[in-house]
């Protein structure tokens, strides 16, 4: 199609354009009798075309369009009507003649012809889009297109008539044609609705890219000012030379449509999705927009590219353009991430600018560096090595910072300060930051992994010396080591809580030394309680808690159950059980597990301490040793009976070392323990066998377990031991074979992954809390889905819901008990692959709520 085509249209085109031009109108001639052309009824038509509503009620009124006279030729009709605008004679252009009537009527017919080519047209239709849009693209300033209208010259010259020259002037630059109210001088269909429709006919991958071709030919338009769509905020931001589409105004509705179509293709390749961006960049952000919402997961593997593009579009500086980029990204869209290791090297750069001229608040140096070290993937056009010799022209102090907000890319950033040895290292140290905070830590192992890293390793610590998230596992990696902080005593004194982890750490010096620990690990707790409020006292017994466990590992114990017999058997010899004071005499003797103080004068029991004696010295060390087997009474009976839940395992040594302390020996003596031959018996007095039901005495020689009532119900023995416990006048210290048992129900074997047995009860709140926070339980979520969780193995969680609760558990008087359930590895147990005991102890945790906490009672 030549730059003068509209001369030389065919005669059997023109005729097509007439016959069809006379049929349009009859069809409006003909709703006109029944209707009227008033603006409601002319907007509804419109309203109809442009929504595509075809079917239904409403087609009669576009019947005509459907039911025409042309047979197989249609599609050549309309397609010359649309595609030929001048050659139309009675319905104008509406960039030609401005009215409101042909306004409305050349709206409804162009959207119309719009709909029946995307829907019929095919070849003949697609040539002819083509050749229209190759037309406008080739003679951007045709006179043909382009010029301004003469009802638009007429309507300017008679506003300006009789005004000064000077007034005249500013009259005509403030009058553009290009101004808000016609700022598209082209004929209809405009290029970016032609680009649609012809990228919507297209048959084939092949006319696909000749559109896409034309669109993207090399530039060739110089740039001015003139240019319709082109806004003055843009003018000053984009070069001279302009491809064909953007020049045009193919906007970003057309870009995302063309979009669209290029996937279908297959088209949509790396150069063509930026191609469309830089396209839509003048008018809009609608493609960028759609590739980045959540909402259109078939557009994810786009989403790094086109923030990529934006922040090389920006020409802001580049610490700005960075800044610029995290916030709008961070804000808007949260999920995606950039692409290329070209931005590690740009947080780098940042980090270290900063450094040195401190002109980025932290805050946004966080946030930015954050987002810039995210990154998906490298660039494909980049090498891990280019990005390596990149970081490595950067300060070393500023790359290691990085360290803090990427551990993905961790490989590269190490390798660029040479310490790829220490790799190995740096896992374990991230493995252990992420553990949460009162993890123990192996300090036997911890010492293996710092041998293995050698120099290395020693230089890594420095390095991660200066960072922010790994402070806390450098300070405790030193502590192994035996860098012990000067002011460590005036910190444990303070109770602070890092250090008391710490102090479970630092290198043994000798049993006194142990024991020194171990007592200050007992006591903290308490001490804590008459000096802070109930959070920060409970905070520091979890950190207590915590340095016991990494003393009890220091140490080299099995488990904290041996330590603190072990320790404490060493002062067993020290306990002051008897004393005499003038004509006094004082005794502690074990009763039911529980220290009693008797006291009497020449032969006569007393009730309490004399007055005169209250304050003697040596009676308080005897206070003192009656106060510490009270709290090992208590301590031993938790201990043994959590020992006895998860099935742990004395040692023939660990009872040996009961015998010496007389709590252990009274608590452990009444138990009955299981070996791993089957042999079940109840301590001798000095804890070296076992007396069996028949009377048999069988040698420990290997580790025992605390039997469990169930495992003695599938015995058979059960009902023996509890007829021998109480005929024998044995007092247990906490339940063991009387204690309730809890097994399947039919039901639960039919309902396999889930249990409904105390579905809908109704608990007292308050007492359901108590019991759960003295079974280590705890309550999580919110929103109406909160559950209360518990541990039952190291693997496997149970839960039960609590429908009715909704932020958190206090909230209301009674609480309603939902569906139980247990999960390992995140993933739902059938019921019968819980281990028995775990589920016995889970719902006579739950019997005990609602034994206590029974909201009728």
């Amino acid at each position: 199609m030549s730059s003068a085509y509209y001369g030389e249209i065919d005669i059997e085109k023109k005729e097509r354009i007439a016959t069809f031009e006379q049929w349009v109108l009859k069809c409006f001639d003909d709703y006109a009798e029944a209707q009227d052309y008033s603006p409601g009824h002319l907007r509804k038509l419109s309203a109809i075309a442009h929504k595509q509503k075809l079917d239904g009620a409403i087609a009669t009124e576009l019947d005509g369009f459907f039911n025409n006279p042309f047979g197989a030729e249609f599609e050549k009709y309309v397609a010359d009507f649309y595609f030929y605008p001048l050659a139309v004679q009675s319905i104008p252009n509406p960039n030609h003649k401005r009215s409101v009537e042909w306004n409305f009527k050349s709206s409804i017919v162009s959207s119309v012809c719009n709909i029946v080519l995307a829907r019929l047209g095919k070849d003949y239709a697609f040539e002819q889009a083509l050749a229209r849009l190759e037309f406008q693209l080739s003679n951007p300033e045709s006179d043909v297109e382009l010029a301004v209208p003469n009802w638009k010259l007429a309507e300017i010259e008679q506003e300006l008539d009789g005004l000064s020259t000077e007034q005249t002037q500013q009259e005509i630059s403030r009058k553009e044609y290009f101004s808000d109210d016609y700022d598209r001088p082209f004929l209809k269909p405009e290029p970016e609705k032609t680009a649609i429709l012809a990228f919507s006919l297209a048959q084939n991958k092949e006319q696909a890219e000749k559109v896409l071709a034309l669109l993207f030919s090399p530039v060739s338009v110089r740039y001015s000012i003139y240019t319709p769509h082109v806004s003055r905020e843009f003018q000053s931001r984009y070069p001279e030379k302009l491809s064909p589409a953007q020049y045009l105004g193919v906007d970003a509705l057309a870009a995302l449509h063309i979009f669209e179509r290029l996937k279908e293709f297959n088209l949509d390749s790396r150069e063509n999705t930026v191609r469309l961006l830089e396209l839509e960049s003048l008018g809009g952000g609608l493609l960028f927009n759609t590739i980045l919402t959540d909402r259109y997961p078939e557009y994810q593997k786009f989403r790094c590219l086109a923030l990529d593009w934006l922040y090389e579009k920006t020409q802001l500086p580049a610490e700005e353009a960075l800044l610029r980029l995290a916030r709008y990204a961070t804000q808007n869209y949260p999920d995606v991430r950039l692409t290329g290791g070209r931005f590690l090297v740009a947080a780098g750069r940042l980090m270290e600018a900063n450094k040195e001229f401190n002109t980025v608040s932290e805050e946004d140096l966080n946030n930015t560096c954050r987002f810039l070290c995210s990154i998906s993937d490298l660039d494909p056009n980049e090498t891990r090595a280019e990005v390596i010799n990149s970081l490595q022209a950067i300060d070393p102090a500023a790359v290691g910072q990085l360290l803090d907000y990427t551990q993905r890319y961790c490989d590269i950033i190490l390798m660029s300060l040479g310490l790829e040895e220490a790799i190995p290292f740096y896992n374990w140290i991230e493995k252990h930051t992420r553990s949460p905070v009162n993890t123990p830590i192996d300090v036997h192992d911890a010492r293996k992994v710092i041998a293995l890293a050698g120099k290395p390793g020693q230089d890594l610590l420095k390095v991660l010396a200066a960072s922010e998230r790994y402070e806390r596992s450098v300070k405790r990696l030193e502590a192994v080591q035996g860098v012990t902080d000067k002011n460590l005593k005036a910190l444990l004194s303070r109770f602070s809580q890092e250090h008391i982890r710490l102090y479970g750490l630092l290198p043994i010096d000798n049993a006194e030394d142990l024991a020194e620990r171990y007592r200050y690990f007992k006591r903290a707790g308490k001490e804590a309680s008459k000096k802070f409020g109930r959070e920060r006292t409970e905070n520091v017994r979890e950190a207590a808690k915590a340095g016991l466990q990494n003393l009890v590992l220091n140490a080299g114990f099995q488990d904290l159950v041996e330590m603190e017999l072990v320790v404490e058997a060493r002062t067993g010899d020290q306990l002051q059980m008897e004393l005499a004071i003038e004509n006094y005499e004082f005794s502690i003797v074990i009763e039911q597990h529980q220290p009693v103080m008797n006291i009497s004068k020449g032969g006569k029991s007393l009730k309490g301490i004399p007055r005169s004696l209250k304050k003697n010295e040596a009676l308080q060390s005897m206070l003192a040793t009656f106060d510490q087997l009270k709290e090992q009474s208590k301590r031993y009976r938790t201990s043994m009976e959590n020992l006895m839940i998860r099935g742990g395992k004395l040692s023939p040594q660990q009872l040996q070392a009961a015998v010496e302390l007389p709590v252990a020996k009274s608590i452990l003596g009444s138990l009955v323990f299981r070996t791993s031959g089957e042999v079940v018996g109840i301590p001798d007095d000095d804890f070296k066998s076992l007396l069996t039901l028949d009377g048999q005495l069988i040698a420990i020689t290997e580790p025992v377990q605390i039997a469990h009532p169930i495992e003695l119900f599938d015995d058979g023995t059960l009902s023996d031991w509890q007829d021998t416990i109480v005929a024998r006048a044995i007092c247990q210290p906490f339940k063991q074979v009387l204690r309730e048992y809890y097994l399947m129900t039919p039901e639960e074997h039919k309902e396999v992954d889930h249990s409904n047995r105390y579905l809908g009860r109704n608990v007292n709140t308050r007492a359901f809390a108590a019991v759960l926070t003295t079974r280590d339980w705890r309550v999580d979520g919110e929103l109406g889905e909160c559950e209360a969780i518990k541990s039952v193995t190291p693997d496997i969680v149970g839960t039960l819901a609590l429908p009715d609760v909704e932020n958190y558990l206090t909230e209301d008087e009674s609480t309603c008990l939902g569906t139980i359930s247990f999960e390992k590895n995140s993933t739902t147990l059938d019921l019968a692959k819980v281990p028995r005991v775990a589920f016995s102890e889970f719902m006579r945790d739950l019997n005990l709520v609602i034994t206590a906490g029974s909201g009728e009672n």
